[in-house]
């Protein structure tokens, strides 16, 4: 990535590279999908991009509206997902998608064979209420979102965390250790990522300081007390507890 964009010799705005990086690799890590040519992956982050942002818009379905762009762009994506399951099934032999099937034990490399085997091996009429079509695709299209907007932000904040003045040292350390587990060739993996015990903790730091998950709602029922910074709370009350504001 770094010596693509130093090769344009022109001024980037990282967070657009970092979507796009992210979405890459979140489409092949959860689906499988590796792109052949740029122009394949393009239709993908543009209809990504405007799906994305009609979830923020007036619901106004009217031509011409950011809110009808995102619905016809969610449903490419929603095509595009369910060829890729088509795909995946037609590799079990199971062109009905439908069969009940048993597959040798083996770990799984992604959600969408996951969501095939499990889907084989149920009873038809559990298969039909549970694993369906049109809810086995918007699942995917939620995982995506979800996955997307959460790892793109704590990338993001990471990376601006490491190259504030007075960070030089740390980012020097990350370096360091990214380095390491190159070492002699090898492939970085979920298992030596467990090594880099800097990296990680500078990861744990950057979602201390910008939480993507800004607070979580808790009933707190009838006779139940709840104890923050030296405060009790008495059910039966709605809280709201938050994770990037600090009230005293």
């Amino acid at each position: 990535m770094w010596q693509q964009l130093a090769a344009r010799g022109t001024e980037v705005v990282l967070r657009d590279e970092i979507r796009k990086t992210q979405l890459r690799v979140m489409a092949e890590l959860l689906f499988g999908i590796t792109f052949e040519n740029d122009a394949d992956f393009e239709r993908l982050d543009m209809d990504f991009e405007d799906e994305t942002a009609a979830l923020f818009t007036i619901p106004l379905n009217i031509p011409g509206t950011a809110f009808r762009k995102g619905l016809q762009a969610a449903e490419r994506i929603r095509a595009f997902l369910l060829e890729r399951l088509h795909q995946e099934a037609s590799r079990f032999n199971d062109e009905s998608f439908g069969s009940k099937q048993t597959f040798e034990s083996r770990p799984l490399r992604n959600a969408i064979e996951a969501i095939v085997e499990s889907r084989a091996k149920t009873e038809p009429e559990a298969r039909e209420q549970a694993l369906n079509e049109e809810l086995m695709v918007n699942n995917l299209l939620l995982l995506l979102e979800a996955s997307q907007g959460t790892t793109m932000l704590a990338t993001t904040a990471l990376l601006g965390e490491l190259h504030k003045p007075g960070n030089e040292e740390s980012l020097r350390k990350v370096r360091r250790e990214v380095d390491s587990l190159h070492r002699d060739g090898h492939t970085i993996t979920c298992g030596n990522l467990h090594d880099a015990e800097y990296m990680n903790a500078c990861v744990n730091e950057t979602l201390r300081l910008y939480p993507f998950a800004g607070a979580v709602p808790k009933i707190l029922p009838a006779g139940e007390t709840f104890e923050v910074l030296g405060k009790h709370i008495q059910g039966p009350i709605d809280m709201l507890l938050s994770f990037s504001h600090t009230f005293t």
